[in-house]
C-alpha cells in the first residue's frame, strides 16, 4: 500500500539575510513523505527565491501531479520537472528504496565570516585547514587584504574563494594587485570571480588561479546547452565543479553530473542553498557517498532561527520542529 503526503514548513530566518538582494525572512517549502508498506522516505522541496525559476505555488501543484503518478506505480520522469520538485521527490524515493547511506557526518568547510580574530582562533583547531571566503561583497582591495591576512597568519591554511560573478576586469585586477603571488598558491580555487565565463578564464590564466564553476554550469544545464556544459567541464583553467543539488534537479541528474565532472578530472564540491537542517543532513549523506575526500560547503544553517527534524551540532536555534508537528497540506492513498 502506497501513501504520499506534502507537509508544509515555514522556518524563521535571521532578520539580516538577503539572497540576491531579496530579503529572506522565512524559508518556506514542503517535506514530501512517501510510504510503502512499512518503509518511509522523505525529501525537501523548497524553491530558493532569487535562484529558482519556480514559485512555492507552482511546486505544490507539480508535486501533487507527480506523487499521484507515483501512487499509480508509474515511473517518474524528472526531465521537465522543476529542480526543487525533482530533487525532493527523487530523494524521498531514494530513501524509500534505501539507495543512499544513512550516516550524517555534519562535516562542512569553515566559512570565514564575522570577527577576524574569532575566525582565526577557530581555524587554528580545524583539520584539514581548509576554509571558504566570500569575496566581492566589498571593495576588492579590502577583500585582498583580508585574504592576505588570513593566509599570512595561518601558514598551513588553504582557501576556497567565491566571488559569485561580482567583478569586472578592473575590480579583479585590484584584488590581484594586493595579493602577493606566493600567497595565491594556497588558493585552492576561485569560484566564478568575474561577470562572464570568458573574463573568469582570462583572469585565471593571467594570475595563476584555478577556477570553480557553479552558476554558469547550472545555467547551461537549465538551458539544455550541451556544448556549453561540455566546455565548462573540460575547461583546463577549472579544477572544481560546485553542485547545489536542490536547485540542480533530480538525484540521478546530480549523480550524472558528478560522474561527468570526475571523468574530466574535476573535483566536486556538494554545496548548500539555504536548506533546512533536515535538507542539509541529506546533502551531508550525499557528500560522504559521492565525494568522500572533499569537504562539502554546508554553511547556510547559521542564517536560520529554527531547525527541522534534525538537530545540527554546533547551531543553537530558538526552536526545533519535528515532522509530526507540520501541517499536512496534501495527502493521498493509492487506490
Amino acid at each position: 500500500m502506497r501513501r504520499a503526503s506534502l507537509l508544509k514548513f515555514s522556518l524563521d530566518m535571521d532578520s539580516g539575510v538577503f539572497v540576491r538582494d531579496e530579503h529572506l525572512t522565512s524559508r518556506d517549502g514542503y517535506i514530501v513523505k512517501l510510504e510503502e508498506d512499512k518503509k518511509i522516505g522523505y525529501g525537501e522541496i523548497a524553491p530558493l527565491p532569487g535562484f529558482s525559476e519556480e514559485t512555492l505555488e507552482q511546486v505544490f501543484v507539480q508535486a501533487q501531479e507527480m506523487l499521484i503518478q507515483w501512487l499509480d506505480n508509474k515511473a517518474l520522469d524528472y526531465t521537465h520537472a522543476y529542480a526543487s520538485v525533482a530533487f525532493g521527490i527523487s530523494m524521498a524515493q531514494a530513501e524509500l528504496e534505501d539507495r543512499i547511506p544513512h550516516q550524517i557526518t555534519y562535516e562542512s568547510v569553515v566559512l570565514c565570516s564575522g570577527d577576524p580574530d574569532d575566525v582565526m582562533k577557530h581555524l587554528e583547531n580545524v583539520t584539514p585547514k581548509v576554509a571558504k571566503e566570500k569575496v566581492g561583497l566589498y571593495e576588492p582591495i579590502r577583500d585582498a587584504l583580508t585574504t592576505k591576512t588570513l593566509l599570512q597568519s595561518l601558514p598551513d591554511l588553504h582557501l576556497r574563494l567565491d566571488a559569485n560573478r561580482s567583478w569586472n576586469e578592473k575590480k579583479a585586477a585590484y584584488f590581484v594587485k594586493y595579493l602577493p603571488l606566493e600567497l595565491r598558491k594556497r588558493i585552492l580555487f576561485f569560484e566564478e570571480p568575474c561577470k562572464t565565463v570568458e573574463l573568469s578564464i582570462k583572469f585565471a590564466q593571467e594570475n595563476q588561479f584555478k577556477l570553480a564553476w557553479d552558476e554558469s554550469l547550472r545555467e547551461a544545464l537549465l538551458n539544455q546547452d550541451e556544448d556549453r556544459v561540455n566546455f565548462l567541464l573540460q575547461c583546463d583553467e577549472a579544477n572544481t565543479i560546485v553542485i547545489k543539488p536542490s536547485i540542480t534537479g533530480s538525484l540521478d541528474r546530480c549523480l550524472a553530473l558528478v560522474q561527468s565532472a570526475q571523468q574530466y578530472g574535476k573535483e566536486v564540491v556538494i554545496s548548500s542553498s539555504f536548506e533546512t537542517s533536515f535538507g542539509l543532513s541529506q546533502l551531508s549523506r550525499l557528500a560522504k557517498w559521492l565525494t568522500p575526500e572533499t569537504l562539502p560547503g554546508l554553511d547556510t544553517l547559521r542564517f536560520f532561527a529554527e531547525q527541522l527534524e534534525v538537530k545540527w551540532p554546533g547551531f543553537n536555534t530558538n526552536k526545533y520542529i519535528k515532522f509530526e508537528e507540520l501541517e499536512i497540506s496534501w495527502f493521498k492513498n493509492a487506490l
